[in-house]
C-alpha cells in the first residue's frame, strides 16, 4: 500500500485534492471522502 505514502517519509500518508494526477471536477469533496475512507482502511489492515 504506497498509493498515498509521501516519499521519503515512512509511515506518513496523505489523501485529499493532492492526489489527484490532474484538476478534477468543480467539487471533488466525494471524491476526497471516499479516497480518505479507502486509506483508513488499508491502513488499519
Amino acid at each position: 500500500m504506497t498509493v498515498y505514502q509521501v516519499e521519503g517519509l515512512p509511515g506518513v500518508h496523505l489523501a485529499g485534492p493532492g492526489n489527484f494526477s490532474r484538476a478534477g471536477a468543480a467539487n471533488p469533496a466525494l471524491t476526497i471522502i471516499a479516497m480518505s475512507r479507502w486509506l483508513g482502511d488499508a491502513l488499519a489492515r
